[in-house]
């Protein structure tokens, strides 16, 4: 007994082992099942579940076959336990009763575990269709409904076919004796899609009884499964019209410099605001809105408003002539009794009326160049442009942020230091105004100047004054230099320089000259190194050094007799 006992604990605890190392591996893997196959209005839907505890699955197809088609539907992610349902439309397979098959991971992509495993993937339905049978995979094309809702009316298109084309097709709509034809997009299989008319687009101008038909793919783009339902008539009854404002485009003017336009409401009712008025050039993607929304005074019947326009809204800026179109209420948010007559195209003469800059004068003040700019046009500047400044190999730009009136001037500075001048010396300046071309004027060729001016002039002496303050020994890893500290003593700033170093064994037997070293502000100090060599070679107290600022008097200075630093054994 004892025996038999122990055994047969044994015999649990293997049992129980083996069962919990099944639910592990199970729970390892994915297990695609079919949960459902029915009919979804008119298409077929398939539920799939991953029946998995713990494993996600990405990527798989599942297809539904019938009457020897088959349909292979992507499923991207499925994650534990989830369900994901997929459809398809039923008349794809035909008509009436059929038997429909459903199989997950179609292609078996996914591996899939333990039993059942990949053995539970397929499930059949016996599943009515609908439809008719040569109707299941062509486009039928027909107009489901029209109904009115005063001013307007809808017509619904809908394609009960169950093929897709991607063609678009004509919808022709008739009523009070006038018929539009628009272009529209063909609906998908079993999808539909509605338009909207407003009755002023047919002149009815009464109340009343009226016929409406309406025919899709009314010129036979589409080849359709049955070509003899595409038209529906119906009787809609709209009520007397309301008074209503007709807005009318009367005119397009050039005047006082810009675009106007001159709308009018030759309507029976009044126009409230916003009235919004689009202005376009054809053929460019130029187009600007504006509104007149002056809310207390409606646009009566019989009045006039102007609404203006810039030239450079349409992008005319510097033409002659341009071709325009205004359109009033170009967005329907007026309700007028007709809607047809809002645009007016015109070609309209461009008399611009333009600035004109020239360049007065150039010359030296104190130690700026100073350019005096006039506007001798017909219109003020643009207050953004540039004036360039060309003298001694350097050019450099002053930029102007001042409109200049009519027949008024402006004087742009710049420092002189920035050219490197010389103290008396004659130089040229050439300075070009509006040198970027961002001022649109009605003489381009006039803006240059050249003139010969002397550097150095009284009205040119300064307040600087460049003085050395100290020379000090400077070594650095066995290298010498001079550490040179010199400063701007006077009260203007300084143009660059040069630095001189002369040394040697007996004073003044050599020198070595750093040019053009930027200039100090008044009262600034500034350290320029000079490297002279090993301090092997030049041991303490062997050389007389001695250091000169601006030592080719670039500089007009208030004191030109202080330049140099006292001679100094280094």
């Amino acid at each position: 007994m004892k025996f038999f006992s122990i055994t047969r604990t044994r015999l649990y605890l293997t049992l129980f082992i083996g069962m919990l190392w099944m639910i592990i591996k199970v729970s390892q893997a994915a297990d695609l099942v079919p949960v459902s196959l029915s009919m979804s209005g008119t298409n077929i839907a398939l539920s799939v579940q991953n029946t998995s505890y713990g494993v996600s699955v990405n990527g798989f197809y599942v297809s539904i076959s019938a009457n020897g088609k088959s349909q292979a539907l992507y499923i991207g992610y499925m994650g534990p336990r989830q369900i994901t349902t997929v459809t398809t439309p039923a008349i794809y397979f035909g008509t009436g009763s059929a038997s429909v098959t459903g199989v997950v991971d179609a292609y078996g992509w996914i591996p899939e575990g333990y039993p059942p495993g990949e053995d539970n993937n397929v499930m059949t339905a016996t599943l009515d269709l609908g439809g008719s049978t040569s109707q299941g995979s062509s486009v039928d094309l027909i107009i489901d409904d029209i109904r009115e809702s005063d001013p307007y009316f809808f017509v619904k298109i809908r394609n009960q076919g169950g093929g897709t084309t991607y063609k678009s097709s004509y919808l022709r709509v008739c009523l009070n004796g006038y018929c539009l034809n628009n272009y529209v997009a063909t609906p998908g299989a079993g999808a539909s899609n509605e338009f909207s008319y407003n009755k002023s687009q047919f002149y009815v101008t009464s109340g009343g009884s009226y016929s409406v038909s309406a025919t899709i793919d009314s010129t036979n783009l589409i080849t359709e499964y049955l070509e003899t339902n595409n038209s529906l008539s119906e009787t809609l009854y709209f009520s007397t019209p309301q008074e209503l404002p007709d807005l009318i485009v009367e005119d397009i003017l050039f005047q006082n410099g810009g675009i106007d336009v001159k709308i009018k409401n030759i309507g029976t009712g009044s126009a409230n605001a916003p009235i919004k008025v689009q202005l376009s050039r054809p053929g460019t993607s130029y187009a600007m809105v504006r509104s007149y929304t002056n809310s207390s005074y409606p646009l009566y019947t019989g009045t006039t408003r102007i609404v203006s326009f810039l030239v450079s809204d349409v992008g005319a800026s510097g033409l002659s002539s341009v071709n325009l179109k205004a359109s009033v209420d170009w967005d329907n948010s007026v309700n007028e009794s007709n809607e047809l007559n809002n645009d007016l195209s015109k070609t309209v003469t461009l008399e611009q009326l333009l600035p004109d800059l020239i360049v007065e004068d150039v010359f030296f003040e104190g130690t700026d160049v100073k350019v005096k700019i006039k506007n001798q046009g017909a219109a003020a500047s643009s207050s953004a442009h540039y004036t360039r400044i060309y003298m001694n190999g350097y050019y450099n730009y002053i930029y102007s942020s001042t409109s200049i009136p009519i027949g008024s001037s402006v004087t742009l500075s710049y420092p002189a230091a920035y050219f490197y001048l010389i103290q008396g010396q004659t130089y040229t300046a050439t300075v070009n105004a509006d040198s970027d071309g961002y001022v649109l004027e009605s003489n381009e060729s006039n803006n240059t100047l050249s003139k010969s001016l002397v550097f150095g002039s009284t009205s040119t002496s300064s307040g600087v004054d460049l003085v050395v303050v100290s020379v000090e020994r400077y070594v650095y890893l066995s290298y010498l230099y001079a550490k040179i500290n010199w400063k701007n003593q006077g009260t203007a700033y300084s143009a660059p320089v040069d630095i001189k170093l002369s040394y040697g064994t007996t004073a003044l037997t050599s020198s070595v000259t750093y040019s053009n070293y930027s200039a100090p502000a008044p009262g600034a100090t500034s350290t320029t190194y000079v490297y002279i060599g090993y301090t092997s070679t030049y041991p303490l107290g062997s050389l007389q050094v001695q250091a000169t600022v601006d030592s080719t008097n670039k500089q007009i200075e208030s004191n030109e007799n202080n330049n140099s630093s006292p001679i100094l054994i280094f």
